[in-house]
């Protein structure tokens, strides 16, 4: 009788713990239901593609896509009153579930026995039964779509089919990389009822032989027969064989084992028996492993050392690579290159879901000379090298890579870089030296480059002043003697951007750069100076301009005919400033800033000036040529202001004075507050009205429009307007 599997969604087999047969009765006479899978474990003996099983608590098969697969693998014996029975629900409950179930003597071509759909199939487990495979041995597919899978059981407890069924292992044989004659075993065996005969072919028997023909008798006992690789040293490479076993009792039911093996040379110098040579390069997933050296994951690469082969001379080594997941390939590929530096591929061999890969490779060198081999892959590896000549370690270094712009800007870094392998096993003590013209202008002493591998040398060169000639690098050593890049033709230009005081400022264009060269022409003057700048006034700016210890101010305030000035360190971008230079170097030909950032909208910010009261502190980019200064005051040197007129005229890249009309002062002072007594940075130009200065005596000592005029008062504290001063 048939027993319901499930009750609840859950097996009552898998309650009842049973996890392969139950018996009912003794010996062969009395058959029960045969569990295949009831989520007590993951399913054994079958091939999951696209379907996989939970790992904890009472598991269950799922396949969250559609056509995935679960495939016997032997054949599957279903008794003469058994079905086949899966209990099955759908993945989600949005899911649209379905399976169908197929049967095949070959694993090749498949007929569907029955099929079930979302009308059959719902949010519950259900018994889904196939009751046209009784009495037959087949192997069995399950198609897979968006289901969980709960059991796997052939239900019924009458006799199953009383015939023989052939079961053979393994189902394929690689006796990889040979060089000597091997043997492997198979077993024969029956899993059904009776005994049975087989009859054994092979298709190649000069690489393999077969120690029987035929077998008879195989009942509850196994029998056994082997299989011998038969070695040749004058036939390397891969062979082949398909061993066929047909059982007398069903000619369709035969099984064919792949046999594969690699005769390689008797004359390998690697078999990485002692781990990878030092003489070997070798980057980090590359590893020795069960004495091959085998590579983990892509990216990565390892390469011989340097080899001789004459035109037409073969090499060989073995490639083994694991089993690829679904999700990824796993390969390896052989790449040979003359020089270390240009590399051609060889062949990329991948491996496939259901067979790994073992062979050998053999490669013919297409001309008489030195050669490299170099490998990547993923879950590969290789081993036994046979044929060419392994070079005797020797020095052999070159270059691979350089870098050498052809251009470059005054005062700007000038960047250049060479990369220098050692590709003979020996490492050397080497120099580089950058050179313009027959001048080394940058070197590194003194590197040490390990045997096999590289090493790069970056340098940086600024000029100041325009140059054009070749540029080269050198790499000098004690036992390499000279190498050098080839010569490029290089060009050293002013910068694109020319801040000229005398010029248009770039106004109109508003011209922008990005971490570049500048040139500023600024007459810089000993003592006060006026400044604005399109771009951010640092202080390693502010120094090239102004040199060691300047000082720079910004407007405070305006009151009582005083504009007060305050010592300021945060500068910004285009927003005037007054700036006192003690040792200031005027530069004619111009200051080289670099890495200047200059956005368009700098050129017309509306932080030109700074207003204080009736006061304004005005920047301009662009010179100012006469009358344009009429009515406005500018800055001498020694810290006068002085009133414009029709004829004056002011530099780009400064700053003046303008003061409302309805309350323009009858003088003006400019005072230093530094947290100190007020400071008189100079004499003050008068404006119409006489303004009485006083010692500290209260006694009058001038008015500032005397002899103030045409000098300065001598170094002191005075009372100006009723606020005490110094005059330094």
């Amino acid at each position: 009788m048939n027993k319901k599997l499930f009750q609840s969604g859950k097996s009552l087999l898998s309650k009842l713990c049973l996890t392969s047969l139950l018996l009912i009765g003794m010996g062969n006479t009395a058959w029960a239901n045969t569990v295949i899978f009831d989520g007590s474990a993951d399913i054994t003996g079958w091939t999951k593609d696209g379907v996989s099983c939970t790992t904890s608590g009472t598991r269950y098969l799922y396949a969250t896509g559609d056509d995935k697969t679960l495939t016997s693998n032997n054949p599957i014996t279903i008794g003469t009153n058994q079905t086949f029975v899966v209990s099955a629900r759908g993945y989600l409950g949005t899911s649209t579930p379905a399976l169908a179930i197929m049967y095949s003597t070959d694993k090749t071509n498949w007929v569907e026995a029955k099929s079930f759909t979302s009308e059959d199939i719902n949010s519950n487990y259900t018994d889904l039964v196939v009751d046209n495979l009784s009495g037959t041995s087949y192997y069995i597919q399950l198609v897979c779509s968006q289901i969980r899978i709960g059991a796997i059981t052939l239900a019924g407890d009458e006799d199953p089919a009383t015939v023989p069924v052939l079961e053979v292992d393994p189902s394929t044989i690689a006796f990889g990389s040979m060089r000597a004659n091997g043997s492997k075993t198979i077993t024969v065996s029956n899993s059904g009822i009776g005994t049975m005969g087989v009859t054994i072919t092979n298709d190649n028997t000069t690489d393999f032989t077969i120690s029987a023909t035929s077998l008879t008798g195989i009942g509850e006992e196994a029998q056994t027969f082997d299989v011998t690789f038969n070695y040749n040293a004058e036939d390397l490479g891969n062979k082949t064989a398909n061993i066929t076993i047909t059982p007398d009792y069903d000619e369709s039911a035969a099984v064919t084992i792949a046999v594969t093996a690699t005769a390689s040379s008797l004359n390998v110098w690697e078999d990485f028996s002692g781990g990878i040579p030092s003489t070997w390069y070798k980057e980090y997933y590359w590893s020795n492993s069960n004495e091959k050296a085998r590579v983990s994951s892509s990216g990565s690469y390892l390469r011989t050392p340097r080899l001789y082969a004459e035109e037409n001379e073969e090499i060989s080594f073995d490639v083994n690579i694991d089993n690829s997941q679904s999700y990824a390939t796993y390969f390896l590929q052989a790449e040979y290159s003359s020089d270390c530096i240009n590399w051609n591929v060889i062949n990329k061999y991948t491996s496939t879901v259901d067979a790994a890969y073992s062979g050998s490779m053999t490669f013919t060198a297409p001309a008489a000379g030195n050669y490299w081999l170099r490998f990547s892959g993923s879950h590969a590896s290789i081993d036994n090298f046979s044929g060419w000549t392994v070079v005797t370690p020797s020095l052999d270094m070159v270059i691979t890579t350089s870098t050498i712009p052809a251009s470059g800007t005054v005062c700007g870094d000038y960047e250049a870089s060479v990369t220098v392998t050692e590709r003979g096993g020996v490492s050397e003590t080497v120099t580089a030296q950058l050179y313009f013209g027959d001048e080394i202008v940058d070197e590194k002493t003194n590197i040490t480059i390990s045997g096999n591998s590289y090493s790069t040398f970056n340098f940086s060169y600024a000029l100041t002043e325009e140059w054009e000639g070749e540029v080269y690098i050198k790499i000098t050593g004690d036992n390499i003697g000279v190498i050098q890049t080839d010569k490029t033709a290089v060009k050293v230009s002013e910068p694109t951007i020319v801040l000229d005081e005398n010029g248009d400022g770039y106004v109109t264009t508003k011209q922008t750069c990005n971490n570049e060269v500048v040139k500023l022409k600024y007459t810089v003057q000993k003592g006060w100076n006026t400044i604005v700048l399109p771009f951010y006034p640092s202080s390693s700016f502010m120094t090239q301009i102004f040199g060691s210890d300047y000082v720079a101010y910004a407007l405070s305030s305006f009151s009582d005919n005083h504009l007060t000035f305050t010592k300021y360190n945060n500068l910004t971008t285009a927003s005037p400033y007054l700036v006192y230079a003690p040792n200031a170097e005027v530069n004619p030909d111009g200051i080289y800033l670099k890495g200047v950032y200059i956005s368009s909208s700098n050129w017309t910010s509306g932080n030109l000036k700074q207003t204080k009261g009736d006061a304004t502190f005005k920047g301009t980019f662009s010179p100012i040529a006469a009358p344009g200064m009429d009515g406005k005051y500018g800055l001498t040197p020694d810290g006068k202001i002085v009133n414009g007129n029709a004829s004056a005229n002011i530099k780009g890249y400064r700053a003046y004075f303008e003061f409302a009309n309805s309350s323009k002062p009858a003088q003006v002072t400019i005072v230093i507050d530094e947290n100190d007594a007020p400071t008189l940075i100079g004499a003050v130009q008068m404006m119409e009205d006489n303004a009485a200065v006083y010692d500290m005596m209260g006694r009058k000592v001038e008015t500032l429009n005397g002899k103030v005029v045409s000098g300065q008062l001598p170094k002191g504290i005075y009372i100006v307007n009723g606020k005490k001063v110094i005059v330094k």
